[in-house]
């Protein structure tokens, strides 16, 4: 039986019970710390020297980004991130404890079926940012969000 590989480009992302469709994430990272990894702990015949590592907890980003390409008449995600922005800017809800909402990543085979999901618990949208505006550009206008996310995990 052949080993299906699972395939990065056909994903679905979901925030707040609404599938947005990007171009792309990127962000999920995991990382061990280690104690003692470079200090030796005991020597014996032949100069050989005993190393010994202990865990000590994990770094995690919780920091994720999405983008998408912008499209006429569609700013539901930009209009969630207003609404959290103080008041006091132009344009902000002065909402922010509103914005705190569960998301999605799922992963698609080729025939549709969801292979793997990650749970995105809690987020809120630290950052927005636009592509740069340029008159010989061929490319698309993007637009970029950083989600916080209280905690990431994946569940298929």
């Amino acid at each position: 039986m052949a080993v299906e590989v699972i395939s990065s480009s056909n994903f679905i992302f979901e925030f707040g019970g609404t599938v947005y469709p990007i171009k792309s994430f990127s962000g999920i990272d995991v990382e061990a710390k280690i104690a003692a990894a470079d200090l030796p702990i005991a020597s014996g015949a032949k100069a050989q020297v005993t190393y010994q590592t202990t865990s000590s907890g994990y770094t995690d980003n919780k920091n994720f980004t999405i983008e998408a390409a912008l499209e006429d008449g569609n700013k539901k995600l930009f209009d969630v991130w207003a609404k959290a922005l103080p008041a006091t800017y132009t344009g902000g809800g002065g909402k922010w404890n509103d914005g705190y909402t569960d998301g999605k990543i799922t992963i698609l085979d080729a025939s549709g079926g969801e292979v793997v999901s990650y749970d995105l618990k809690q987020c809120q949208i630290v950052s927005y940012s636009v592509s740069d505006f340029d008159v010989a550009s061929k490319d698309i206008l993007m637009e970029s969000f950083e989600f916080n996310a209280q905690m990431i995990q994946r569940s298929k």
